[in-house]
């Protein structure tokens, strides 16, 4: 029907105005926000496009009004036009499900429906958003205009800041110009050619230049900051294409020549070959192999490389023998890999036969690893040393024989246990099954006394089983039967806690020994394990192991240092006590004091000369003087680092040539200048100074505070 359409035509309508209408306020809004956040942070108005976008969306969320429906079109029309009679409901009804009264009615409304054309309940929130975003655009532009972004920024005094560089300014006869960077082989990187005479190149690249003029020139040169220059040939015969080429070694910066004129600093930067890193994961710096242990080693790395590397191997010197009779020999050894492919990062493993090498119970092994990098250059990895426990030794009695024994005899009964061990395992053959077990369980108890007598030196307790009774705990065994203390956790605690004090503390050792006599009852534990399962041959290892680390404590005491005695100049007897003293001489000492780090003060004195030119362009000659001295030291800066300097240097040299020629600085550059020198000033070192803390009762302090920290 007619009518439906004209009342979903509306419906339309209304909902377009209203997004529209919601268009407009978030405009408004976003153009507020990035003027706003241009000139406190220099953001560009590109961003208004997203930030509408984003404000108009949620607007959209948040607000409901322009989610029109077909009755809330009838509901309006009902109440604005008359001429409707509130029935312009009817229209959307089936004809079929009108009565005979609503059809007389619909009937009327169809004669009286152009009224509905002039309905226009958004037109005046349409022309309230549209004032809004006037308002807006001319609050912009009043902000834009008359608040400067100085007045928001805060000072520039974060070194950490990167300053971009400026965009080129080519000489103006220069039409264009060719860069092509060739990399040196090792490196393995293609030919570039860029349209930027900022040049990041590796060390030792081939730089070609090729400048293209408008009109022909007399010569064209390169002025490196090295004092070098490089003059470029003309290619054809007018004069208007110019080439050259150049090794570069060092980096810096460098100017364009153009017969008499100078272009701007461009960047010299040259990318240094790093040597290879290597990891090693295995193994330790120092590993000894036991008796039944294994005797090869597992050699597991990482090689990485900036370019790519060329070979890894590993170096080997067996060392056998002891005494003047010790003998080395020399092995290279290679991984399995091929190298051929030149990757920057492998990952490599190699397990090496000891016994392959020559090397016996004894013997040690000392290794490196070396890696080398498409450019020969070279990294060597410490030294590890990999040794086999020589069992003949462990069970010399050198250390009996010698008159020093500085540990209680029971310290040698290891070597009885392991003694009868070997001699249980040579008569297994002819022993029944029941001796033989026997045999092993006893060898098992007398480990197990002996893992105890060493536990006594840890602070360890005496088991029950031994046959000792240690009277200090009858407190645990009161009767538990005393209803005085029904319902007391405490007393229930203490039937089964242990509160003595920390058992390890009760020694006299240090940390070391402690941690050696840990490991030597960590092994007399193994020991007792295997034997007490009859399986003495399983048990020989780990008593071998308790033997070792029992010598190493052993040996650990022994340590003679000689005593060292002062050896005083004799007196000659013709000179004493005849009271010459024209041969002894005051002492005395030069020193040439020098100042230090004069730079420090140049770039201070220009700092504060820059901040003064935010406000006035006048300076003395003494400040010129200043400003021109921190300008060389600025040069050498960029020269050693152009990425980091560069920038400032060329707003420092405008800044110098506006205060010459006494023109209007532009504090964008006073302020990049000033950010070069701040990159410049080092850390001033800490002078010498009285320690506050030092008093007549500074020893005590320090006793109390350290007496309140460890207090729970």
């Amino acid at each position: 029907m007619r009518e439906e359409a004209i009342i979903s035509s509306l419906q339309k309508k209304w909902k377009v105005l209203n997004l529209l209408s919601l268009a407009f306020l978030s405009l408004a809004f976003a153009v507020i926000f990035i003027t706003c956040l241009h000139q406190l942070y220099q953001y560009s108005f590109v961003w208004i496009l997203p930030a509408w976008l984003i404000s108009f969306f949620l607007m959209m969320v948040a607000l409901h009004s322009w989610r029109i429906q077909q009755k809330d079109v009838i509901v309006y029309l009902n109440r604005h036009i008359p001429e409707l009679e509130e029935s312009s409901g009817l229209l959307l009804k089936p004809v079929a499900s009108l009565n005979l009264l609503e059809q007389m009615q619909v009937n009327k409304l169809k004669d009286n429906i152009e009224y509905t054309a002039t309905a226009h309940p958004v037109n005046r929130k349409l022309k309230t958003a549209a004032i809004v975003l006037l308002l807006s655009v001319i609050t912009s532009m009043l902000i834009y205009l008359l608040l400067k972004p100085s007045l928001f920024q805060p000072p520039e005094n974060n070194v950490n800041k990167i300053i971009a560089p400026a965009p080129q300014q080519a000489l103006p006869a220069i039409a264009s110009f060719t860069v092509k960077i060739k990399p040196p082989a090792y490196t393995n990187i293609q030919l570039k050619t860029q349209h930027d005479l900022n040049i990041i190149a590796a060390e030792g690249s081939v730089i070609s230049w090729q400048l293209q003029t408008d009109k022909p020139v007399q010569h064209i040169s390169l002025k490196f900051s090295d004092t070098t220059t490089l003059q470029l040939h003309p290619v054809n015969g007018e004069h208007t294409i110019w080439a050259g080429e150049k090794i570069i070694r060092q980096q810096g910066f460098y100017q364009v020549e153009l017969d008499s004129s100078l272009s701007d600093l461009y960047k010299l930067e040259m990318i240094k070959d790093q040597p290879p890193v290597i990891t090693v994961q295995s193994p330790q710096a120092s590993t000894v192999i036991d008796f039944g242990e294994p005797q090869r080693v597992t050699v597991a790395l990482t090689a990485l490389d900036d370019y790519g590397i060329n070979d890894v191997s590993i170096m080997a010197t067996v060392a056998s023998g002891s005494g003047e009779a010790v003998k080395f020999s020399g092995h290279a050894i290679k991984f399995e890999n091929s190298f051929s492919a030149h990757n920057k990062n492998y990952t490599l493993k190699k397990t090496i036969e000891l016994p392959s090498l020559g090397m016996k119970p004894g013997d040690e092994l000392y290794l490196y690893i070396t890696a080398t990098d498409n450019n020969n250059q070279q990294t060597q990895t410490d030294t590890y040393i990999i040794s086999i426990a020589d069992t003949a030794e462990l069970m010399s009695f050198d250390g009996v024989i010698n008159g020093v024994n500085l540990k209680p005899e029971y310290f040698r009964s290891q070597r009885q246990i392991i003694i009868e061990t070997e001699q249980l395992l040579k008569d297994k053959p002819i022993l029944t099954q029941d001796v033989f077990n026997n045999k092993s369980n006893d060898l098992g108890i007398d480990q197990k006394l002996l893992r105890l007598r060493y536990g006594k030196f840890l602070g360890e307790e005496f088991e029950a089983n031994i046959g000792e009774h240690d009277e200090g705990h009858d407190e645990h065994k009161e009767s538990t039967g005393n209803n005085a203390n029904f319902g007391n956790a405490e007393a229930i605690i203490d039937q089964f806690a242990h509160k003595h004090d920390i058992a390890e503390d009760a020694t006299f050792f240090d940390a070391e020994t402690k941690k050696q006599l840990k490991a030597v009852l960590t092994e007399m534990w193994h020991a007792e394990l295997q034997l007490r399962t009859f399986k003495p041959a399983e048990a020989l290892p780990f008593e071998y192991k308790a033997l070792r680390l029992l010598k190493d404590l052993q040996q650990q005491n022994r340590v003679y240092v000689a005593k060292t005695n002062i050896k005083t100049p004799p007196l000659k007897s013709e000179t004493r006590l005849t009271g010459e003293l024209d041969k002894i001489l005051s002492p005395s000492s030069q020193h040439n004091a020098q100042q230090k780090d004069l730079h420090i003060t140049d770039a201070q004195k220009a700092l504060s000369i820059l901040e003064h030119l935010k406000t006035s362009n006048a300076v003395n000659n003494d400040e010129l003087a200043s400003l021109l001295s921190a300008s060389l030291l600025m040069q050498q800066q960029a020269a050693a680092a152009p990425g980091k300097y560069l920038a400032a240097l060329q707003s420092y040299q405008s800044v110098l040539n506006q205060v010459q020629q006494q023109q209007n600085i532009s504090l964008k550059d006073i302020n990049a200048a000033q950010h070069g020198l701040q990159l410049m000033l080092a850390q001033p070192s800490p002078k010498p100074s009285p320690d506050a803390m030092l008093n007549g009762n500074s020893l005590s302090q320090q006793y109390f505070l350290n007496l309140n920290k460890n207090r729970p």
